[in-house]
């Protein structure tokens, strides 16, 4: 069943619209934005469900501090982090929930969606498991345990309340769930086209991000320290948008190796000044640390909105996208903490804007690959056809 005919389906279901909640974290911390890029997933995909069910929002609400809850995450039967019953009071006789997971699988988020389960038998419970495997992120380095042993605890009892986990992995199954793989997407429509560029006497190459570990951009650093060390001669800029916890050892590293004119901080950027670094910008830079959580194939949301801009990718990991003999405009690295080699990248540089098509051609011939194969409603079409087979 395609998703043409799943508007029919909604059609001939005797006047009555699937109805669902997407429940999430927030994406704020002390008043202000700090993962705007997850947000802006959130919000893509529940205009994409909404495209086909009535959606509403349920944003958690901490019961105690931002502090004291990162504490309480890590003690094993304590107080619940989120407050549950003024959750469940907003949801009212539901078809599905779609849950952004939480680091918080707790005693109360179990028996609220058992609860939930015993009051509204046919409610289907969908969980987006957005990073899988993910213990590498939540284990002790020093002790090789969890560092939230109640989430483990009560993950090995979701089959019995949660139907189908989302991923982004080719996992059958999860936690003992059956699981439906999709691929992260984008609203391809908002975002601008990148123009071309006036001056192409420097290669910059861009990252927007929320610097996390699983970025691994000092691999780059590193790169390109060995790269005018051996006497390298073209002008590479590094750009760096954003913000996140792993700025300050990109910006010491890039200080001690003495690359200030090579790597720039810019500190997050927004509207029409982001958009001023894409139509500087001649690559993209997808993460490159995804080894260090055991992820083999990444479906990183940052690779696809480049895509959507018009701009050849690099990567440090497997894509789940295409492979460099199915996409032209895509070079992969190695998914390990090797040093990053610049030459490559300038080779990839050249063959892909040196050659028969001009830069206004690759630029469009990119964003028709993001328009055919990355926006949400053909990424999402396995979970709307799977509710929709459901309700019928």
């Amino acid at each position: 069943m395609g998703i043409a005919s799943l508007n029919c389906d909604i059609s001939n279901l005797g006047g009555h619209m699937m109805k669902g909640y997407y429940i999430h974290e927030s994406c704020m911390a002390n008043g202000r934005m700090v993962i705007p890029g997850v947000q802006k997933k959130i919000t893509e995909q529940e205009n994409m469900l909404a495209t086909f069910f009535e959606v509403k929002d349920i944003t958690l609400e901490m019961k105690y501090t931002e502090g004291i809850s990162k504490v309480l995450k890590r003690i094993p039967f304590g107080p619940d982090v989120f407050d549950w019953n003024t959750t469940i009071k907003q949801i009212k006789k539901p078809d599905f929930l779609y849950i952004r997971r939480l680091l918080a699988c707790d005693r109360g988020f179990y028996r609220s969606l058992q609860r939930l389960k015993q009051i509204y038998p046919n409610l289907k419970i969908l969980l987006e498991v957005p990073t899988y495997p993910y213990d590498k992120e939540t284990y002790s380095k020093i002790k090789n345990i969890s560092m939230f042993p109640e989430e483990v605890f009560y993950r090995n009892r979701l089959h019995r309340v949660v139907d189908r986990i989302i991923t982004y992995s080719d996992d059958k199954e999860i936690f003992g769930i059956p699981t439906i793989s999709i691929q992260n997407g984008v609203d391809v429509k908002n975002q601008p086209i990148r123009k071309e560029k006036i001056d192409k006497s420097e290669i910059h190459m861009l990252a927007v991000a929320s610097f996390q570990r699983a970025h691994g951009y000092e691999r780059i650093i590193k790169g390109l320290s060995e790269y005018y060390k051996n006497g390298g001669t073209r002008k590479i800029v590094m750009d760096m948008v954003g913000s996140g916890y792993e700025l300050d050892l990109y910006k010491k590293m890039t200080e001690s190796l003495k690359l200030q004119e090579h790597v720039l901080f810019w500190g997050p950027k927004y509207g029409d000044e982001l958009n001023s670094f894409f139509d500087c910008a001649d690559i993209g830079l997808a993460p490159f640390g995804f080894y260090k959580h055991g992820i083999e194939v990444s479906s990183a949301l940052k690779l696809r909105e480049y895509l959507a801009r018009g701009l050849p990718v690099v990567a440090g990991s497997k894509q789940d996208l295409f492979t460099e003999e199915t996409f032209p405009y895509y070079l992969e690295f190695p998914n390990n903490d090797s040093v990053v080699e610049i030459t490559k990248i300038i080779a990839f540089y050249d063959r892909v804007y040196h050659s028969d098509e001009t830069y206004e051609m690759v630029i469009q011939n990119i964003r028709t690959y993001a328009e055919e194969n990355v926006t949400w409603k053909k990424t999402m079409a396995p979970i709307i056809e799977f509710l929709q087979t459901e309700q019928n």
